[in-house]
């Protein structure tokens, strides 16, 4: 069988032909076997999603800072947080903006 690409963390999936199969990562299986989830007592329906998306200056840490939070509810409004001023303290005061 022929490994198809997929993320480290992720299932992994072959194909034989016509034939596919799903190797769930142990701690999948661990959930699935078990009729648990990430979600304690919550349903599916219950969850919300965030999601948000941080710009930066770079990708050195010790150098570069992020400068602007993108962020989406799961309602559909959306919000952009600027960092006030430059350097650690601008992005310290994004961050606790976002949280």
């Amino acid at each position: 069988m022929t490994p198809v690409a997929a993320p480290a963390s992720a299932s992994r999936s072959y194909r034989r032909g016509a034939i596919c199969a799903s190797a769930l990562a142990p701690e999948e299986q661990y959930l699935v076997a078990n009729g648990r989830s990430y979600f304690r007592d919550l349903s599916f329906d219950d969850l919300h999603r965030m999601q948000f998306n941080l710009e930066t200056t770079g990708l050195n840490p010790d150098r570069d800072r992020i400068f602007l939070i993108a962020v989406r509810d799961p309602f559909g409004e959306t919000e952009t947080l600027e960092a006030p001023y430059d350097g650690n303290t601008g992005e310290a005061a994004l961050i606790r903006e976002l949280v």
